[in-house]
């Protein structure tokens, strides 16, 4: 529920004191320019809520992939690629030694 009017301690209480067949498990209170501010009930969130399969995530190379453009699919330049390419533990010798055979494995943080 989004409600700008409450102070966040009403909305605490809105999430607190909800109850019936539909109660309410979240209260918007504010919206701001990059994020809201919202309350969850922790019961509910920790039920829901759950994180997703730890980076890193590994990816193959396809014929026709070089360092550069798969810094530019990350909108990374190509030795910042290559640097976090090291941090991850890809084998930054393979990627940095020419161009990429198919099947070449590199690492990102996303999927």
């Amino acid at each position: 529920m989004a409600n700008w009017n409450l102070t966040p301690a009403k909305a605490e209480a809105e999430v607190a004191n909800a109850s019936g067949p539909f109660p309410v498990v979240a209260v918007q209170y504010s919206s701001g320019q990059f994020y809201d501010f919202d309350v969850f009930d922790s019961g509910w969130l920790a039920a829901e809520s759950h994180a997703g399969p730890p980076a890193p995530f590994r990816h193959l190379s396809v014929k026709g992939d070089t360092i550069a453009s798969l810094a530019a699919s990350r909108n990374m330049r190509p030795e910042s690629f290559l640097a976090l390419q090291a941090k991850l533990g890809a084998d930054v010798a393979v990627l940095a030694s020419g161009p990429l055979p198919a099947g070449t494995v590199w690492l990102s943080v996303n999927p």
